[in-house]
This record gives structure tokens, C-alpha cells and sequence, in this order.
């Protein structure tokens, strides 16, 4: 299952999303604060009807994160509930798209409902610290969002 932001992520995407815009390149992609969250519908509803889905063991996210957050290189962290799915330290250099690797270790089963939480964070000798700017703070540009990186495809495997 691949969510192309802009195309097809209205259904998916929660809470802690900005309008779609243009990123780098031009491609279409979505700020995410620096919380966001996905759905992913089970299916469950559709076992009878439909051969059941093989478990999911790789989530993979296209994004393009700011080099540095209040002094901080940010990584992207996942999350479902409170438990920790995997952190990527390294997002590429600014103004580049980058991928993000989660590996589902054991895999997770799609047949039920999956709420995904990203985070934008260090980590840093067992320390999370939250990360996330505002436009204004630094441009003085009316900008008040919270922003955490740019995203433009989550794709489940």
C-alpha cells in the first residue's frame, strides 16, 4: 500500500498535518508538525470476502527535514501507542528528499485497525527530545505553524 500525499492520504492522514504544497523538486508533499498521525483501516471488515493481507514488515517515508531544529539534527521516530517501532537518526541534507527505513520486527498483522504516530525527535543518550520550528521565530514572516518535515509518500510492505 503506497500513500502519495496529495493523491490519495485524505483518508489516512489524522491529526498534525498542514496543506499539500509543492516541496522540493516540485513534488506534492505535506508539512507534518511535529506530531502527525496515520490510519490504516484493518481488514478485518473484509475477511470473508477478501484473501487475507500478508503482515505488514516494512514502512517506508519519503520526507525532507530541515538540517537542523533548535541546534538539533532531527530524526524521525515511529511509534504505535506508546511503544517505539524505530527511529531514523539521519534524514539527508536539507532541501533533499530522503527515506526513512522502519523494519517491523516481529511483523504486524493488517487484519486489525494501525494508528501511526511520527515524531520528529533526537535522541540522544537514551534522551528524547521533541523537535519542531516556527516559520516566524526565525524569518519573520507571519508564519506561525509548527513544522517538523515535509512528507510526501508512506508507503506499507
Amino acid at each position: 500500500m503506497i500513500i502519495l500525499i496529495g493523491h490519495n492520504d485524505t483518508a489516512y492522514l489524522t491529526t498534525g498535518w498542514h496543506p499539500v504544497q509543492d516541496g522540493p523538486g516540485g513534488v506534492t508533499c505535506r508539512w507534518m508538525s511535529q506530531r502527525a498521525e496515520i490510519a490504516i483501516p484493518g481488514a478485518a471488515g473484509n475477511a470473508q470476502a477478501l484473501p487475507q493481507p500478508p503482515p505488514l514488515r516494512e514502512i517506508i517515508i519519503t520526507l525532507s527535514a530541515p538540517a537542523e531544529i533548535s541546534g538539533r539534527k532531527p530524526g524521525l521516530s515511529l511509534y504505535t501507542g506508546n511503544t517505539l517501532l524505530g527511529h531514523c537518526p539521519d534524514l539527508g541534507p536539507e532541501n533533499h528528499w530522503a527515506t526513512a527505513i522502519f523494519s517491523l520486527t516481529p511483523p504486524v498483522s493488517p487484519v486489525a485497525p494501525l494508528l501511526l504516530k511520527l515524531a520528529m525527535e533526537s535522541r540522544e543518550n537514551e534522551t528524547v527530545i521533541p523537535l519542531a520550528f516556527v516559520p516566524h521565530e526565525v524569518l519573520q514572516n507571519g508564519d506561525l505553524r509548527e513544522l517538523g518535515s515535509l512528507v510526501s509518500t508512506v508507503r506499507l510492505s
